[in-house]
C-alpha cells in the first residue's frame, strides 16, 4: 500500500445508487487518484457509464463474477458497495477474498459490523487471518455527489486497520464531504438518525414548497428559498454558536412569524419526528438480523 493519496488506485465493487454517487464525487474532486468500477451485469455497467457521462472516461470498468477479483487485486483501496445481504455471496467468488489481502477495505454495507466483514473475507480466503486485512466501515450521504456528504466512520473498540490505512481512508473521504467518527457500537443509531433527518428534510422542503406555491410563489423560487433557508438554519447549529433552543429563542420575537410557526409545529409535527427517528433506529438494527 502506497504512502500517499496521489498514487492510489481505488476500486468500487458494486455501483448502485450510493456506489455510483461516491464514484461521481471522487471523480469530481479526487484528481490525484485513479478509479475502477465493477458491476454485476453489463446492463448495470452501461447504465453507470451513461449516468457518469464525460466522467466515465476516467474510470476502468469491469463486470461479471469472473472479473471482480482482478479489479480488486489491481487496487490499493477497495470500496464494498454491494447490498449488505450479498456479503457472504460476493466474498466467496473465486479469488476475491485473497485479492483483498493487504488492501485498505472500505465497507459501505449498512447494518453490517466490521467483524462480520472480516469473517466473510476470512471465510472466502485461503488461510488468512483478520490482521491481514485493513477494514473500515462508513455510511455516506447522497451529498457525496456535490462534495457535501456527512460520512460516518465507525471507530471499533479494537483497531481493525493500520494507522496508515486509516489516514488514507480519511483523506479520501474528505474529498467528498465531512467525515464524522462514531463509536462502532453506536453506528446503527447514527446511521438511522442520519437517514431519518434526510427524510425529514425531504418531507419538510416538499411540504413548504407546495404551500408556498399554493400561496402564489413560482415553484422554482419557492424551492430555492425553502432549501436555502433550511441550509442556513442547519449551518447556524452545525458550525455556529447556536443550539436548537438558542436559535429558537433568537428568532422568536413576541407575536412573530417564526414563533407562531414553531407553536404549530411543536403541537403537530414534533411527536411524529421523534417517532420516525426512533423507528428508523429500530429498522436499522433489524437489517442484519
Amino acid at each position: 500500500m502506497g504512502s500517499t493519496g496521489k498514487s492510489q488506485h481505488v476500486a468500487i465493487l458494486g455501483c448502485g445508487v450510493m456506489g455510483a454517487a461516491v464514484l461521481e464525487g471522487w471523480l469530481k474532486n479526487g484528481s490525484g487518484y485513479t478509479f475502477a468500477a465493477h458491476t454485476r451485469t453489463e446492463a448495470s455497467l452501461n447504465s453507470l457509464k451513461n449516468d457518469l457521462g464525460d466522467l466515465s472516461g476516467n474510470v476502468k470498468f469491469s463486470h461479471g463474477n469472473d472479473q471482480i477479483a482482478a479489479t480488486a487485486k489491481d487496487a490499493d483501496i477497495v470500496l464494498l458497495g454491494f447490498l449488505p445481504k450479498q456479503l457472504a455471496e460476493v466474498l466467496k467468488l473465486p479469488g476475491l477474498a485473497d485479492a483483498l489481502n493487504g488492501k485498505s477495505i472500505i465497507s459501505m454495507l449498512a447494518g453490517v459490523p466490521i467483524s462480520q466483514v472480516q469473517d466473510a473475507i476470512i471465510s472466502g480466503s485461503s488461510g488468512s487471518k483478520a490482521s491481514d486485512f485493513n477494514v473500515s466501515r462508513i455510511i455516506p450521504t447522497l451529498g457525496v455527489k456535490i462534495g457535501e456528504s456527512v460520512t460516518l466512520i465507525a471507530d471499533p473498540a479494537e483497531p481493525t486497520e493500520s494507522k496508515e490505512s486509516a489516514q488514507l481512508i480519511h483523506s479520501l473521504l474528505e474529498l467528498i464531504g465531512a467525515p464524522q467518527h462514531i463509536p462502532e457500537a453506536l453506528m446503527d443509531e447514527a446511521t438511522a438518525i442520519q437517514s431519518a433527518v434526510h427524510a425529514l428534510a425531504i418531507v419538510g422542503v416538499d411540504g413548504a414548497t407546495d404551500a408556498s406555491v399554493a400561496d402564489g410563489l413560482p415553484r422554482s423560487t419557492a424551492l430555492g428559498l425553502v432549501a436555502a433557508s433550511l441550509q442556513s438554519a442547519a449551518g447556524l447549529m452545525a458550525r455556529g454558536p447556536y443550539s436548537p433552543e438558542s436559535l429558537k429563542a433568537g428568532m422568536s420575537t413576541p407575536g412573530g412569524i417564526t414563533l407562531n410557526a414553531l407553536v404549530q409545529l411543536n403541537a403537530e409535527a414534533t411527536p411524529g419526528i421523534a417517532k420516525a427517528v426512533r423507528g428508523a433506529v429500530k429498522f436499522t438494527k433489524s437489517m442484519n438480523e
